[in-house]
């Protein structure tokens, strides 16, 4: 059973959008400011307290897990459908609550799982590139290939300390990143009064 939609093909004006959204940030940008600053500051903390954003990753992964199962449990009981629903509810329950109750074994889990990732993309960006080896600059997916499984041998080589330093590390340079687009956009727009 297929569903297709069609779409009506109008013209959107890009300059009025554009200008839109020019007011907007010009009327608020004491606000996106603010944003850009807090998360910039939340970067620049995550890269300074690697350990104890790593400990809050876990913490949160461990209620998410928890909360998830939670409600597949319950639906499972609410509908009676599917055994593996049930099976996967506990099992979520189970790994968060022991990502919550014992949070080093949480952090190990989940070095261990982004070194198994780094290794499987690593391996697949290798193969990839020699797929693409008769297009020019092939090279550049290999040499990327290469450095991400090297990360992914190094999460076990320092395992579990690489796994935490990695995580802070993807979580700090995300949150600068999207602060400073924040101001930087800000930056680029004239003040209307």
């Amino acid at each position: 059973m297929f569903v297709f939609y069609e779409f009506k093909q109008e013209e959107i004006d890009l300059g009025a959008l554009k200008q839109r959204r020019k007011e907007e940030i010009s009327k608020q940008r004491g606000w996106y400011i603010f944003e850009g600053i807090v998360f910039l500051l939340s970067g620049l903390l995550a890269a300074f307290l690697p350990f104890a954003t790593a400990l809050g990753i876990n913490i949160l992964v461990g209620i998410l897990l928890v909360l998830s199962g939670g409600f597949q449990v319950f639906a499972f009981f609410k509908r009676r459908e599917r055994w593996l629903l049930l099976l996967s509810g506990i099992l979520s329950v189970i790994a968060g609550g022991i990502m919550l109750l014992f949070p080093a074994a949480g952090l190990m889990g989940l070095s261990i799982l982004i070194g198994v990732f780094l290794l499987l993309e690593g391996s697949l960006e290798i193969v990839m590139a020699f797929a693409f080896r008769p297009s020019p600059r092939w090279g550049w997916m290999l040499i990327a290939g290469i450095v991400t499984l090297i990360m992914g041998v190094l999460v076990f080589v320092f395992f579990p300390l690489a796994g935490m330093l990695y995580m802070a590390l993807v979580l700090a340079i995300n949150l600068c990143a999207y602060g400073m687009s924040i101001l930087i956009l800000v930056s680029k727009t004239k003040i209307n009064f």
